[in-house]
This record gives structure tokens, C-alpha cells and sequence, in this order.
């Protein structure tokens, strides 16, 4: 799922959403907004978000759904229900992966 994050991902509408919880600082968007190809601008969010941990998975659908990013949300969705998250606490980013804690 992180090649369809990094892919589809609409970066600069879903910063404010995780400035605003404060799960991104100033820095971070900075960091983020500086690449220059979308794939990188994504692929750097999605590792902030997986280094410090703040962005629940839970709290990363709401945010694509408010950003009417929902073909994205559909296809993660699809992606693998079944696998569990290797590090990280429950429900949150890890990895860079996007799996669901529950089916629900």
C-alpha cells in the first residue's frame, strides 16, 4: 500500500489537517513541501508520520475522507487485511505501510 500512497496521495490537502493535531511541526512541512516529485513529497510524509508516530490509522482515513480523497481510501481498503504490523503501537503508521487494526 505504500506504492498506492505514495502515488495517489494528495499531499498539500491533508498537511493542515495533521498541522492543525499537531502531528506535523513547522519543520515537517517544510521538509515535505521541498521535494520537488510528488512520489517524494509523499514518501517523506508518509516516513515522518511512521518515525514520530503520532498519526493513528484511524486519524489518517478521517483525514482522507474530509480531503475527498476516498478512491484512496477504497483502494487501501482493499489491500491486505489479513497481515499484522511488525513494530509500532496499535493503530498507528509503521513501516509505511497502511494496515487497518480492525475490519471495521
Amino acid at each position: 500500500n505504500y506504492v498506492n500512497l505514495t502515488q495517489m496521495l494528495d499531499v498539500d490537502s491533508i498537511i493542515p489537517h495533521l498541522m492543525q493535531e499537531r502531528i506535523l511541526t513547522s519543520r515537517d512541512k517544510e521538509r515535505i513541501l521541498s521535494k520537488v516529485v510528488h512520489e517524494d513529497k509523499a514518501g517523506e510524509l508518509l516516513d515522518t508520520l511512521r518515525r514520530n508516530g503520532k498519526c493513528t490509522v484511524d486519524y489518517l482515513k478521517n483525514v482522507l475522507r474530509e480531503t475527498d480523497q476516498t478512491a484512496l481510501l477504497e483502494k487501501l481498503q482493499e489491500g491486505p487485511q489479513s497481515k499484522k504490523k511488525t513494530e509500532g503501537p496499535p493503530g498507528t503508521l509503521s513501516t509505511g505501510k497502511f494496515y487497518p487494526t480492525s475490519t471495521h
